[in-house]
């Protein structure tokens, strides 16, 4: 009987001790799903915030981010994308097509993805000088209400608590995605990208690296000029972060040089800005100041719709038409101004849909023949093609609802890592990816290479992105406001 009894106590003992670990184990699954699952896949509280008068921004960055990607995808298995639809290359343009994965032959120009306003999808430096419109308008914006408010003691801490946390915003995560590449690239994760792009050191050691980490840590901090392709690294991308930080200081100094300005004259002084920085040459500047010039025109909308509403004035078309006069806007139809922004958006996605070559391209010849060349020494059209796009998203509720989808707004979400992290993906997955397909599977056809790869890329790209905007670059914006508060708190 005793030993009966012992038995029962034993199996009860191991019945208990099994529990026990069960429960351990689904604990350490638990908090393993919470610290790598993509945040989708977490509580709702980790969700995109509520949405607000500027979140179709978000997902319009967000959107642009991804377009960039696709660019750097296809673009060296598909060279001739860059180029325009039924186009016939020059002597001198052939130079500017690198051969892509395994040098396939020279491609035709009649890829469907080179139509007009389709080749929006693949038009990756379009985009960034979207983001340039977009950052603009969004580092502007709040200084903007202040500074239209007239509380100049709140804007100048405003513009001071910026100024500051910017630059640790900015090169904080490229500092990670550039230690991340280096890492790959010594362990021989890059080693089927070609070393053109990749421009790896001469020796690959640890003292090789570090060399080549700093090399182009002193090129993304110091030098006026970035340096040819060649001289990019593994992300050829980070060379608009210079830019982006430089003009974020041109926002902030415009911003205090026109503080105590008169509306009118404010919004001439920034419309002079713009049309001197194109006449220089400096398209990245026009563009920063063309969003700020944006946030001037929101913030003056949403005023005067704010006093009619007060008035009980109709305000009904009030967003879409804000200069004409109550009386016109009463007999405009509510269809009129949606159909007039959604033309307004379709032309700006056109515009930045043109090619490397617009010259040689039907379709896009009229944008050289009636361009302002005389006037402007770069080509003003991305300038115009930005504002249009943003300026729709901003008044039209089609155009905006678009862009405030929640996987629009996911996309904002994890818009800067995506754009810093993409070219490592693409280096580390994409091409090792193709040859195992074509070495093991038997596949030889680019465009199927392309398309399975994707299937792995994508997924890979989005957990990635994830991670890193949690882990990098959130952190990175608390470290900057937590060093800020300790630099500015009263020593007593």
């Amino acid at each position: 009987m005793a030993i009966k009894y012992g038995y029962q106590a034993l199996a009860a003992s191991e019945e208990m001790d099994g529990a026990k670990y069960k429960a351990i184990l689904m604990q350490i699954l638990r908090n393993l799903h919470y610290y790598i699952a993509p945040s989708f896949l977490q509580p709702r509280s980790n969700l995109p915030k509520k949405v607000h008068a500027t979140s179709f921004l978000d997902g319009m960055r967000g959107v642009a981010a991804w377009i960039v990607l696709l660019s750097h995808y296809l673009v060296d298995v598909y060279p001739k994308i860059t180029f325009g639809w039924d186009t016939i290359l020059g002597p001198h343009e052939y130079p500017k097509i690198r051969q892509g994965y395994g040098n396939p032959p020279p491609q035709p120009t009649d890829i469907f993805l080179q139509l007009p306003v389709i080749r929006v999808l693949i038009s990756g430096n379009a985009m960034v000088q979207l983001f340039f419109v977009i950052s603009g308008f969004s580092v502007s914006y709040r200084m903007v209400s202040l500074l239209r408010s007239g509380q100049q003691q709140r804007l100048m801490e405003t513009v001071s608590s910026a100024c500051f946390r910017r630059g640790f915003r900015l090169y904080l995560p490229i500092i990670a995605v550039m230690i991340t590449s280096e890492l790959c690239a010594y362990y021989g994760y890059f080693n089927n990208y070609p070393s053109l792009l990749a421009n790896p050191p001469p020796v690959n050691t640890v003292r090789g690296r570090v060399g080549h980490f700093v090399n182009l840590l002193d090129h993304l901090l110091g030098n006026e000029i970035w340096p040819k392709i060649d001289a990019h690294g593994y992300n050829p991308q980070l060379w608009s972060i210079p830019v982006e930080f430089k003009g974020s200081l041109a926002i902030y100094a415009t911003i205090i040089a026109l503080m105590t300005t008169r509306e009118k004259i404010r919004l001439t002084i920034e419309a002079s800005i713009v049309a001197y920085a194109l006449y220089l040459g400096n398209t990245e500047l026009s563009l920063f100041i063309t969003g700020m010039l944006l946030a001037e025109l929101h913030h003056r909308k949403a005023e005067r719709k704010q006093r009619e509403s007060a008035n009980a004035l109709p305000v009904k078309v009030e967003s879409t038409f804000q200069y004409f006069p109550p009386t016109i806007r009463k007999r405009v139809p509510h269809w009129v101004p949606q159909v007039f922004w959604c033309a307004a958006a379709f032309l700006g996605i056109y515009i930045l849909s043109q090619p490397f070559n617009p010259i040689n391209t039907p379709g896009y010849k009229w944008l050289q023949v009636y361009s302002v060349s005389f006037l402007f020494r770069v080509n003003a059209w991305n300038v115009v093609g930005a504002s249009l796009l943003v300026l729709a998203g901003d008044n039209c509720s089609i155009i905006e609802n678009i862009f405030t989808t929640p996987v629009a707004q996911y996309l904002g979400k994890i818009s800067y890592a995506s754009y810093l992290l993409h070219n490592t993906v693409i280096y580390a997955v994409r091409n090792p990816v193709m040859s195992w397909f074509e070495r093991v599977m038997g596949v030889h056809e680019l465009g199927t290479l392309v398309m399975l790869a994707s299937l792995i890329c994508a997924p890979v790209m989005i957990w990635a992105a994830d991670l890193f905007t949690r882990y990098v670059d959130e952190p990175s914006i608390s470290f900057a406001k937590w060093l800020f508060v300790k630099a500015t708190k009263d020593s007593t």
